[in-house]
């Protein structure tokens, strides 16, 4: 993350993601659009993605573009002026390396058994699930490309954020409940989640739930709870 943190940077205004698992494994597309604010020319494109995820493509207009990687970090070999916009489409497939998540937690706190006194619990030992039966995706996770890092190493407290307009797109979940941010749609099989407003990151949770709602003042309030723990 250092080694690139004084890099100027693209901004995402829109994404698109098509999601598919399989097993363990993920296969997602992604349609990035972006623009450069910097008010200076870009010399390439740089992207955050987790390093268990193999690029398989990167393209414009349908036009492949050279690109390279760096453990986390994707440069894509695209110059953009000041002011542009680009439209990028791009594929990668396989598995989360839950260790590029928070780097920022010491080795003796996250090894930590006992309550400390900076924290109310203890932190878990997975920050990310893509099984048989479960998914869980965080922004943390680095599942799809961002502009910006997740965190910043140098600043705790001083993690940029994009406003993005998302969308994602699971198919055949399995028989699964699918939650995710945004306003629902599609089929049990196809389901698509399209954001009304420019968030900072979006995170996928499919498993086994039951789903409970109730509307107040036209306000519908929804509550999924994992089959065997409705307490």
């Amino acid at each position: 993350y250092k080694r690139y943190a004084s890099a100027p940077k693209a901004t995402a205004v829109a994404h698109a993601i098509d999601f598919r698992q399989e097993g363990s494994r993920m296969a997602v597309v992604s349609e990035l659009t972006l623009a450069n604010g910097t008010g200076e020319a870009l010399p390439e494109v740089l992207l955050y993605l987790n390093p268990g995820l193999e690029v398989t493509s990167v393209r414009e207009g349908g036009a492949p573009l050279v690109f390279g990687r760096d453990a986390q970090v994707v440069w894509v070999s695209r110059r953009m002026e000041a002011g542009d916009t680009l439209r990028l489409r791009g594929g990668y497939a396989g598995e989360i390396d839950e260790a590029v998540c928070h780097v920022n937690v010491a080795e003796d706190t996250w090894s930590n058994t006992r309550r400390g006194s900076e924290m109310c619990m203890r932190y878990g030992k997975r920050y990310a699930y893509v099984e048989r039966g479960y998914t869980l995706l965080t922004p943390g996770a680095l599942w799809y490309p961002t502009m910006l890092p997740p965190e910043n190493p140098s600043s705790v407290y001083d993690a940029p954020v994009d406003f993005t307009r998302f969308s994602l797109r699971v198919r055949n979940p399995e028989r699964q409940t699918v939650i995710s941010q945004g306003r629902r749609s599609g089929t049990p099989e196809d389901i698509l989640f399209r954001d009304e407003h420019p968030l900072p990151g979006i995170s996928l949770c499919m498993g086994d739930y039951s789903t409970r709602r109730v509307t107040v003042d036209s306000v519908t309030y929804e509550i999924n709870l994992l089959r065997g723990h409705e307490y």
